[in-house]
């Protein structure tokens, strides 16, 4: 919360992405969407640079970081978007298929 402002003046950039790496990690729904919406409330002010950290962190962040995030991209950032969504389902498939093989297989008989 104490960030949004400066992420409105443009000063608070280098922190906000020390941040970001910090909590894509974790777990929790409402870290991820409190995530989300900082790198979105960001992107309103300085789109050029979140979006590129968005295609940076792309294949390791959790899907609704990455899809908080891009809620109110402009218009020049909608193809990107676009990739960001693919990635979103490939994302999807390749932690579907973490999980079956997680499953032990004499479970799935």
């Amino acid at each position: 919360m104490a960030l949004i402002r400066g992420a409105r003046e443009k000063v608070f950039f280098r922190e906000i992405i020390k941040l970001a790496d910090l909590l894509l990690a974790d777990e929790d729904d409402r870290v991820q969407k409190g995530l989300g919406w900082l790198l979105r409330e960001t992107a309103k002010y300085d789109a050029k640079q979140t979006v590129a950290y968005l295609m940076k962190i792309r294949r390791r962040a959790p899907r609704l970081v990455l899809r908080t995030a891009c809620e109110t991209l402009p218009a020049t950032a909608r193809k990107q978007r676009a990739v960001l969504q693919a990635i979103f389902r490939e994302n999807q498939a390749l932690r579907l298929q973490a999980l079956i093989r997680s499953i032990p297989s004499h479970c799935l008989q």
